[in-house]
């Protein structure tokens, strides 16, 4: 998990500096993401390590910017990058997976849990905002 969450990171800072960035990097990169975050949730979901509310905040958030996502690209031919609050979402949210996954439980963990869900929510509302900013105006910022 750590070396992934770097080789990301470091993937995202190379792909800026030089000026690499695709479309299809911005639908893979994120799509990676998603799919691990969401395969860790479901492994401590079923070693019941986890909430279910924290699965289902996980889950739900990434579902519907996915779909919002396809939406743009099939009908506006256009990918929205990421939003700031969501890639902090994603590194706590991976922090406190590795955490729960070296066996670390604790209020700690709890809190992290928390505030996880607090950027996923703030994250979705932002996407939201744009989503809608978009289809008024017809234009991406």
């Amino acid at each position: 998990m750590a070396v992934a969450a770097l080789t990301d990171k470091l993937d995202g800072v190379l792909a800026r500096k030089y000026k690499q960035m695709t479309e299809w990097g911005k639908i893979l990169d994120p799509l990676a993401d998603k799919i691990g975050v969401i395969t860790v949730v479901f492994v401590l979901l079923y070693l019941d390590v986890i909430p279910v509310w924290f699965v289902a905040a996980v889950l739900a958030r990434d579902v519907l910017i996915l779909a919002g996502g396809l939406y743009f690209k099939a009908k506006r031919g256009v990918v929205l990058a990421s939003n700031e609050a969501g890639k902090w979402a994603v590194g706590i949210i991976s922090l406190t997976l590795f955490l729960l996954v070296v066996g670390v439980q604790s209020i700690v963990t709890s809190i992290l849990l928390v505030a996880s869900t607090i950027l996923l929510s703030v994250s979705l509302g932002l996407y939201f905002k744009r989503f809608v900013d978009v289809i008024q105006t017809g234009k991406v910022r």
